[in-house]
């Protein structure tokens, strides 16, 4: 839907878009620092226009806007705040360099961080992690390194208020792995790694919206898109007029693109649909409070009667976005669990507080394919048996990251899921 306050947000965001390609409308690849030699064009700029943004100002200036706009993590503008502000970073590289660069990104993928970055001037104090250390290694057996699938759009992105799984998986875990400041939301572009992995954050919505074919605005919620960001100021710290998310849905209008090549993400595919024949059964609607006050974890039987519709029915389409929110200080680990005598099937969130005196997190996962594959392979006697014999619960616990979590354990203050499901015979 185009409105006319959408147009009126679509001039004022022009300060943003004019200058992101050039006159002859050309559009350059970002890419991979880890496939970049240390005297590349790209390294050879930040490696002059980083001192020259520490020494103007600049650079602390960046690190205020992140720290005020906090607010932007963990709903569904975090992609195109990050978008915008990261943009506004790159065009001052251009500045300062040659009107060519584009920001590299870290390939998560590749597993370590290049050696090239912990040496001046994109060494930090504090982190946790060198060249030699794998990301793999320290996320463990849930995260990102999954193949995936198109995720919907509120899965993806988030809600109101609520973080998605690209900033819950893969933002989340890199920032903690890196530590020091890129460990806290309000420091984070202190560090130069920021600017890598952004570039990255950024990717992935791009190769969500390839995965989509999105070639219009159609993909996206109209409320979505009639929202703006605010607080991002140009290299003198004036403010930009207030950005609407509809002008930054392309990344090619802003000049640059992505090498097309094989990409992994951050969720396990949804279950596929069948190809024979189906008849609706049913459809239904179950909302679930897990919880009433404050504690690290919560479980709760899950109805009997759902459970038997979605085991014995030929396929289950379910949506269930779990609402989380926790109040860990540190870095923290939800975890999610379908449980029977043991663990049935089980997924996580990699959170990360607001920062300083800010310590809540907040994201929705979508667990419906968890409760859609209970009874996978069985047939509706083995799964009404599963059920008589073996009561099953989902269980949600806020847990200490490894040797990172410090303090009182984390607990959860929020815990609510709508289940909702059609069923086919």
């Amino acid at each position: 839907m185009f409105t006319r306050r959408r147009a009126i947000g679509l001039v004022a965001s022009s300060v943003l878009l004019a200058s992101s390609a050039r006159a002859d409308s050309s559009v350059i690849f970002r890419k991979s620092v880890n496939s970049l030699a240390a005297d590349s064009p790209e390294m050879n700029a930040l490696r002059s226009a980083i001192p020259a943004m520490q020494q103007s100002g600049f650079w602390d200036r960046l690190v205020a806007i992140h720290s005020r706009n906090w607010h932007q993590h963990h709903n569904w503008l975090f992609l195109p705040w990050h978008r915008a502000f990261l943009h506004q970073f790159e065009m001052e590289v251009r500045r300062l360099s040659y009107d060519d660069f584009r920001m590299p990104y870290l390939d998560w993928e590749a597993d370590r961080i290049p050696a090239m970055l912990y040496d001046p001037p994109f060494a930090h104090d504090g982190r946790s992690h060198g060249p030699s250390d794998s990301m793999r290694d320290f996320q463990g057996t849930g995260g990102w390194f999954r193949q995936g699938a198109p995720r919907p759009f509120y899965d993806f992105f988030g809600r109101p208020g609520f973080g998605g799984d690209d900033e819950s998986y893969g933002h989340n875990l890199v920032h903690i792995f890196v530590g020091g400041d890129m460990g806290n939301i309000q420091a984070a572009p202190r560090d130069p790694l920021f600017w890598f992995h952004h570039s990255n954050v950024d990717r992935l919505w791009w190769y969500w919206d390839q995965q989509y074919g999105c070639s219009s605005a159609n993909c996206y919620p109209a409320d979505w898109q009639e929202e703006f960001i605010h607080g991002i100021e140009d290299s003198s710290g004036n403010a930009l007029q207030p950005i609407p998310v509809a002008s930054l849905l392309s990344n090619r209008s802003m000049g640059y693109d992505y090498p097309p090549l094989p990409i992994l993400v951050m969720a396990a595919p949804p279950q596929g649909m069948s190809q024979r024949a189906l008849i609706p059964r049913a459809a239904f609607t179950r909302k679930l409070r897990l919880l009433s006050n404050p504690t690290p974890s919560t479980t709760i039987s899950l109805p009997r009667d759902l459970l038997m519709t979605l085991l014995t029915a030929s396929k289950a389409d379910v949506d269930a976005p779990l609402l989380v929110r926790s109040n860990g200080s540190a870095p923290h680990e939800i975890r999610i669990a379908v449980v029977g005598h043991k663990a049935l099937k089980e997924d996580r969130i990699f959170a990360m507080p607001m920062g300083d005196g800010m310590g809540t997190s907040s994201y929705v996962k979508n667990i419906g394919d968890m409760l859609g594959s209970l009874a996978q392979n069985l047939s509706a006697g083995a799964a009404r048996a599963r059920l008589e014999n073996e009561p099953v619960s989902l269980r949600v616990e806020a847990l200490a990251l490894g040797a990172i979590g410090q303090g009182a354990p984390p607990e959860l203050t929020e815990c609510t899921c709508e289940i909702t499901a059609k069923t086919w015979s």
